[in-house]
């Protein structure tokens, strides 16, 4: 039969055995026999009652426990429950466990002479000289005593006041200058000057023009011949509209034509100019002699032609791209910065000076054709930038010296927003202010609240501390016991909760 063994420490008890024995019964749950070995020198266990425990816990489980230990005490008392003790864990690895009804014989002499001790105690206690009935009354002023100090310490009290959300609000103003390194209790705060090149582009459409040769147009028509004889029509020869002023086409190659035939050829505007894009149907007849029996047709239009007019930007399109960038110059260098510090440093606005171009190009140059302006500018600039954590120390200096004393804030977090923005005055010193808020609860004194409710009746209690809030409905009481009238005398039994 197969014995799981469990190794028990000092500082064990009988229910860290217990749990042991839950944690091998869970894992192999086919486990029938359970050995504890004993720690050397160590009475973890000496109450009958822990061993009745383990006992209980085996008959549950329907399994066997025994225990390896040479302590005769220990010994004793482990008989006494029907757990089976050996003196080495190689004793306890035989097949068999001493049964249950063999232990029980064993240990009859054992509860009979446990019995007859407490037989002798029950009769020597009744054998004992009555107490005289004057030492009632010598025990009245401890009952009195007893009775005093349970109205003092069993009832209690709980205030339910309700919670309540509040900010804090103040205007801190701030200074910096190039001299001062570290900050002051008068809200001097230090600053540098943070250098910065920033690559910046603008794209405006191109206003202005030029002109240059126009191109010419092109297209296909189809000639078909009517002529009772074979023609020969030239490359160069004139196919022409129908209009007043009639736009000229060439045949682009030689054509041969039989009597019947017909053949598609290309043909080339005579002039450039966006005048030669034919809509099809336009060009109707060719030049003579071939007029005669020649017939064109043209299906497609003519295209490509242009006159030479092309959309180019000029100095306007530049100043005006120019302008844009200066508009992004503060917002990128505040992205700039933000990359460079995070939310370490904050840059004083109206503090950006501009510096020099030291990189310009423009796509495509002044003059030539483009219908938009790209202008790409590396410009340097400085901007001052101070401390978000030397704000925030000194924020919070001067809110804590004005905040009111039931104000209680919920964290650390202050937030700022502009008021006035940095001014630079004549002896170079750089002021601004900004609003400073955090949120927080109002917390009241809980000594004066259960002050205030102290030994008094409940509906009397109550009405002050309505008055006290103000606020009727946001207070509750709850006391224990239920039928007591009045709040307890001792304010350690009031207790202050927040709903």
């Amino acid at each position: 039969m197969r014995t799981e063994t469990i190794p028990l420490q000092p500082f064990d008890d009988v229910n860290s055995a217990i749990d042991k024995m839950n944690q091998v019964l869970n894992a192999n749950v086919a486990v029938k026999r359970i050995l504890i070995i004993w720690p050397k020198r160590s009475r973890l266990m000496e109450d009958p009652l822990d061993f009745s425990r383990l006992a209980i816990w085996a008959k549950h489980h329907e399994l066997q426990i025994a225990l390896t230990v040479r302590d005769p005490f220990i010994k004793k008392i482990a008989a006494e429950r029907n757990i089976p003790v050996f003196s080495t864990r190689e004793q306890a690895q035989q097949e068999n466990w001493p049964a249950e009804k063999s232990m029980q014989a064993d240990l009859e002499p054992v509860r009979q002479q446990i019995f007859a001790g407490l037989k002798t105690d029950v009769e020597a206690t009744r054998s004992q000289a009555k107490p005289n009935k004057w030492s009632y009354l010598l025990l009245l002023p401890v009952f009195i005593l007893v009775f005093v100090t349970l109205y003092l310490l069993i009832p209690h009290a709980i205030l339910y006041i309700p919670q309540e959300n509040a900010g804090q609000t103040l205007s801190i103003p701030f200074w910096t200058s190039d001299s001062l390194e570290m900050a002051t209790k008068n809200g001097g705060i230090p600053s540098k000057a943070d250098h910065l090149f920033l690559n910046l582009q603008a794209t405006v459409p191109a206003t202005g023009s030029i002109r240059s040769q126009g191109k010419l147009a092109s297209g296909n028509i189809t000639l078909r011949s009517n002529c009772k004889n074979d023609q020969r029509i030239p490359a160069g020869t004139f196919v022409v509209t129908s209009a007043t002023e009639p736009q000229k086409f060439q045949l682009l190659e030689e054509i041969q034509l039989s009597s019947g035939e017909s053949t598609e050829t290309d043909i080339l505007a005579a002039a450039s100019g966006s005048a030669s894009n034919l809509s099809g149907g336009s060009i109707v007849s060719i030049e003579k002699p071939f007029d005669n029996c020649i017939e064109v047709i043209q299906t497609n239009p003519t295209i490509g032609g242009t006159d030479g007019v092309y959309p180019s930007p000029g100095k306007a399109d530049y100043e005006n791209a120019v302008s844009i960038i200066l508009k992004k110059v503060e917002s990128e260098a505040n992205l700039a910065l933000q990359d460079l510090y995070g939310s370490l440093r904050m840059p004083l606005k109206n503090s950006l000076q501009i510096g020099k171009i030291s990189e310009e190009i423009l796509t495509p140059g002044i003059g030539y054709a483009g219908s938009e302006l790209t202008l790409q500018q590396t410009i340097e600039v400085t901007i001052r930038t101070v401390s978000y954590q030397d704000m925030i120390a000194f924020a919070k200096l001067m809110m804590d010296h004005q905040k009111n004393s039931t104000f209680f804030p919920e964290d650390e977090a202050i937030t700022f927003r502009d008021e006035n923005p940095p001014v630079l005055s004549e002896n170079g010193l750089i002021t601004w202010s900004l609003i400073a808020e955090r949120t927080g609860t109002i917390r009241y004194d809980a000594d004066q609240l259960k002050t205030l409710v102290s030994g008094k009746s409940v509906p009397y209690g109550k009405a002050q501390l309505d008055e006290f809030f103000q606020n009727s409905s946001g207070v509750s009481v709850q006391t224990w016991p239920k039928w007591i009238r009045s709040f307890p005398v001792v304010t350690a039994n009031i207790w202050i909760r927040n709903q």
